[in-house]
């Protein structure tokens, strides 16, 4: 799958790519939810294979794509910290909600 996120805005987010447009592939089934880090620099996609995706729209690492797959059904909704872009929480049809710390790569048990 493809999403493209043309002229694509958030609170202290820059220009993406040269032309405002950028596409991230991954997923191998439908998205249930995304969303925006406080700081703008990462864009969080949760998908119906269980799996959510992190990815840089920093310009220095534009892409980079973090895979966090402890969930074990679809994952629904997804929010971000509001104050530190290192903190996600994912609400899944397993019936668990977990936290994330991305600099550690894993869930917080």
């Amino acid at each position: 799958r493809t999403m493209g996120f043309g002229g694509a805005t958030a609170s202290g987010l820059s220009e993406i790519g040269r032309d405002s447009r950028s596409e991230f592939k991954g997923h191998s089934k439908v998205i249930q939810a995304l969303g925006w880090s406080c700081d703008g620099k990462k864009l969080a996609t949760a998908s119906a294979a269980s799996d959510v995706r992190v990815w840089s729209v920093d310009s220095h690492k534009e892409g980079k794509e973090q895979v966090l797959e402890d969930h074990k059904s679809s994952v629904d909704g997804l929010s971000w910290n509001p104050t530190n872009p290192d903190v996600l929480a994912t609400g899944s049809a397993d019936k668990m909600i977990r936290l994330w710390d991305l600099r550690a790569k894993k869930s917080l048990k």
